[in-house]
């Protein structure tokens, strides 16, 4: 079971947590949640729940203690406190590697014969997730945006609520922690649009997401097998397509399964690829993680607030700390580095060009300008992305292209840029009224498709290994 949404045995689970949360008294239902999402971690990572138990006691410890402490020196301190131990767990576990190479490249250019050490870890699931989200409760309560908690089974429920736990959307103490302690019944009653929900994510990881990374594999991992431009052009379109349904499939499963208890998450994907520009794209994908790096970087290096040389220079900065926080990878960062540049030359004076365009012609643009970006995000060294570039000498055709991952890509694009009405996430199923018989309709054609197109054996999602 694990963290694995698409499995039977998570079902299991899903359905014993609920007759348990709704079995004990209510008094007791922060501690039960908190002790579920210790478990539902622990099932999959053992050894590492000591981290996120000991995250969770730090920042409580330290959310309580900043309001008690008059002086604002000793209220830095604190927070410089969790930040050091929160980015340093971070840091250790998932840059340790990266960094100790990078210092033997250098160390061997410049004559010497040093080798590094290699740790062999595996990275902690979700560290990054709930690693943001604890700190943004720690820097919320220093500046008074947010109470802190007095009880540590609040905190502990809010940092470890499992739908969300291991890969977002990372949620705001403010948002999450009131509802944690106050759950909608109505919401929890609902139930069907929550099983529309679920039913809609998974339908998008096993039957879009699983299926197209066949052919994302033969494109960007075994370069020999094909080599023509098509298979770096549709390589390109599946993975775009295939991280979407990945990561906005497992949103969906988690905010419906939240919703069964009376917890409404916030949306992390608004139709992304139907963007207009490059802000507008970052206003649309990974909302939460976007909003995160707005609020908590962007901002307190000046924002644009400040002169126009010094907002461009803040808005790099908070681009490639976006990309390096994906991975330790210089694909990463130099994909933060092109989104970065992409932001700011909309800033001089990409918007106004923009602006002059039809509304189709600036989708079609700024959806193969995040395509292309994907591309650097997928390859894993600059020698995969200068052989994925090299192939577009040879525009000759193979019949082998044209395989059921494609036509199913081709399928979700036209679905996403054909009409408004059928735009996939145009409306939150969880918002919509649509009737009881039309939406059982919904779910069941849903399931049709899981148990005929599915994937027998489940992938993991992709941004557990973020």
């Amino acid at each position: 079971m694990g963290v694995l949404f698409n499995s039977f045995d998570f079902i299991a689970f899903l359905l014993i947590t609920l007759a348990l949360y709704y079995a004990v008294p209510s008094r007791w239902r922060l501690c039960l949640l908190a002790i579920i999402g210790w478990y539902f971690y622990a099932f999959a990572m053992m050894p590492y729940t000591v981290l996120l138990i000991a995250s969770t006691t730090l920042d409580f410890w330290i959310g309580r203690s900043i309001p008690m402490v008059s002086s604002r020196a000793k209220k830095k301190s604190l927070v410089v406190v969790s930040l050091a131990f929160n980015l340093g767990v971070l840091c250790f576990f998932k840059y340790t590697n990266f960094f100790l190479g990078n210092i033997e490249w250098i160390a061997h250019q410049m004559g010497s014969q040093w080798t590094k050490p290699f740790f062999l870890f595996v990275l902690p699931a979700g560290i990054s997730f709930y690693t943001f989200q604890s700190l943004s409760y720690v820097v919320d309560v220093y500046r008074g945006e947010c109470e802190p908690r007095k009880r540590f089974w609040e905190y502990a429920a809010y940092l470890t609520f499992f739908p969300q736990l291991v890969a977002g959307p990372i949620e705001r103490a403010s948002h999450l922690i009131n509802q944690i302690m106050n759950p909608s019944r109505e919401v929890a009653r609902n139930w069907l649009p929550s099983l529309h929900l679920i039913c809609r994510g998974l339908f998008k990881k096993l039957v879009v997401a699983d299926n197209i990374a066949r052919f994302v594999e033969l494109a960007f991992d075994e370069p020999v097998a094909l080599s023509s431009a098509w298979i770096s052009l549709l390589g390109m379109y599946c993975f775009t397509v295939q991280i979407y349904c990945d990561f906005s499939g497992y949103t969906d499963v988690g905010r419906g399964v939240a919703r069964l208890f009376g917890i409404d998450l916030m949306m992390n994907f608004r139709q992304p690829y139907r963007a207009e520009s490059m802000t507008d794209f970052w206003r649309r994908w990974h909302i939460s993680l976007s909003t995160w790096f707005s609020d908590y970087v962007y901002k307190p290096l000046g924002g644009n607030r400040v002169v126009e040389s010094m907002m461009l220079r803040n808005l790099m900065i908070t681009m490639v700390i976006a990309g390096f926080w994906h991975g330790a990878s210089w694909m990463f960062v130099f994909w933060g580095v092109y989104h970065g540049a992409l932001l700011c030359a909309e800033k001089l004076w990409g918007l106004r060009l923009l602006e002059t365009l039809p509304k189709r012609i600036r989708e079609f643009l700024v959806f193969h300008v995040v395509c292309f970006g994907l591309v650097i995000f997928r390859c894993k060294n600059l020698g995969d992305f200068q052989l994925w570039l090299s192939r577009f000498g040879d525009w000759s055709w193979d019949p082998r292209l044209l395989q059921g991952p494609v036509f199913i890509t081709v399928a979700f694009l036209l679905v996403t840029f054909g009409s408004r009405k059928m735009a996939v996430d145009q409306r939150d199923p969880a918002e919509e009224e649509m009737s009881w018989g039309r939406r059982s309709a919904a779910i069941a054609v849903l399931l049709a498709g899981i148990s005929l197109f599915g994937l027998e054996k489940a992938r993991l999602f992709i941004y557990f290994y973020f």
